[in-house]
Parts: C-alpha cells; structure tokens; sequence
C-alpha cells in the first residue's frame, strides 16, 4: 500500500521509477483530474481515493490482496476539465517539478518561446491565471476546481 501523503508522493516518486509493483494500492486525496490519471498511468493495481473509513480501507486492501482490482477515483471523465495533449503533459510535468521555460525548452528539444506559448494555453485550459498555481492546482490545493464525485 502506498500513502499519497503528502500529496503528489506517489507519481514523483513513481515518476522515477517504470511502474508500481504488482497488487499495489494507492489511496489518496487529490481531486486533481491530472493527477489521478497520471496516477493511473503509472499502472497501480488499485487506487482509493479518500477512503470514508477504516472498515474501507481494509475492504480495499483485502480485495486487493486476494486479486481484485479496485479503481474508486473521483471521475471517470475530467469532470469538465480539458483533456491534454501529450506534449502539453509533458509541459505540465516539468512546471509542477519546478523547471524554467528555458529548462523545459531543452529538455524536450522545443524552441523556449513554443514552451512559453504552452504554458499561457495550460493556464487557460486549467483556469489559472498564474504559472505559480499549476503546482498547486495538480496536487489539488487550490480550492473548490473541481466537482468530486466518486464512481
């Protein structure tokens, strides 16, 4: 089992490793659409997003024990949130860890004004006005962006 707290510890921490090791559950918190589908991709056997109790907890973590999947995250779409582009994830992955447009720019062989322009479509895809706010936006700080409902 993998605790997701604080939040965004298991996808940068899985990001450095290729996958989750087999049966593993990972409960979070995060209501970020992003988030919860990188953490998805990441390939964890289960993802429980904010368990209601212990008794759920231990539902999950024996499901998951004996072989069953268990996939309760807050959405099954991006909730009205824009889908992203490939390229435009990579983008997001690489301000949330911090890097300059310059940085991204190299690290993805693009041409730094092409980032720049990247970074102003994800702040209006996100609803952001700030590059500061797509961390905290993509680890779910950023109150009341979306509409949580779990499937």
């Amino acid at each position: 089992m993998v605790l997701d707290f604080p939040r965004g510890y298991a996808v940068l921490e899985y990001r450095r490793s290729s996958k989750f090791l087999p049966a593993t559950l990972v409960v979070t918190d995060n209501p970020s659409p992003y988030y919860i589908q990188d953490l998805i991709d990441k390939g964890p056997s289960s993802v429980l997003f904010n368990p209601e109790d212990e008794a759920s907890l231990k539902r999950s973590l024996a499901l998951v024990g004996a072989g069953k999947v268990v996939m309760e995250v807050p959405f099954d779409t991006y909730n009205g949130c824009e889908k992203l582009a490939p390229r435009e994830r990579q983008v997001l992955h690489l301000v949330v860890e911090g890097y300059s447009n310059r940085d991204i720019a190299a690290r993805l062989n693009i041409k730094p004004q092409t980032v720049h322009n990247m970074v102003y479509r994800l702040l209006d895809k996100l609803g952001l006005e700030h590059r500061c706010q797509i961390p905290l936006q993509y680890f779910g700080y950023l109150a009341g962006m979306y509409v949580v409902s779990v499937v």
